[in-house]
């Protein structure tokens, strides 16, 4: 039997309030998600890495229900979330322009300049894919609020200033 201890039910309250961040219905009692979790046998397996196991829906649709999930491992629930996906982060790219991109990139140096515009830019995809999974029809506004400071050993980089125009550049395209 899986003990309550704080420490256990600091689980059972992340993982709802997950499923609500994601505006997924929750539709387990801490008892009933603790039955659920004994009853698979995965307790001290379960975990968000590979080869841990996790609380999944069937389809990646519905509440998080007793007769709405499965106990599989977390690589497989990546797999069948990425099933007939062909976008990463809301970019569609073509192998045509793939194989640009990565002819442009052969033997350039990462700078600090350079990775602070990537961390930007990967930051606002991020952000409008959230948005997307959540339902808001709108994208990310122009705000680069989310751009903080980076250190690269021991060089303290604004991103702010070098963001901006990996955040513009991607804007007009």
């Amino acid at each position: 039997m899986i003990e309550r201890t704080k420490e256990n039910i600091r689980k059972y309250e992340a993982q709802r309030y997950q499923a609500a961040g994601r505006s997924i219905q929750w539709l387990f009692t801490q008892d009933t998600w603790f039955e659920w979790w004994e009853q698979t046998g995965k307790w001290h397996q379960r975990g968000p890495f590979r080869n841990q196991y996790v609380m999944a829906r069937f389809n990646d649709s519905g509440p998080y229900a007793p007769w709405n999930v499965k106990c599989i491992t977390c690589t497989e629930n990546i797999r069948e979330h990425m099933v007939g996906q062909t976008k990463s982060l809301g970019c569609v790219r073509s192998a045509e322009t793939r194989q640009r991109m990565s002819a442009a990139l052969k033997d350039k140096p990462f700078t600090p300049q350079h990775l602070a515009n990537v961390v930007a830019a990967q930051k606002l995809r991020w952000q409008n894919y959230r948005a997307a999974r959540i339902g808001h029809l709108e994208r990310v506004p122009n705000d680069t609020s989310c751009i903080s400071r980076m250190v690269f050993g021991k060089d303290t980089l604004d991103t702010e200033s070098a963001g901006l125009a990996a955040l513009r550049a991607m804007r007009e395209h």
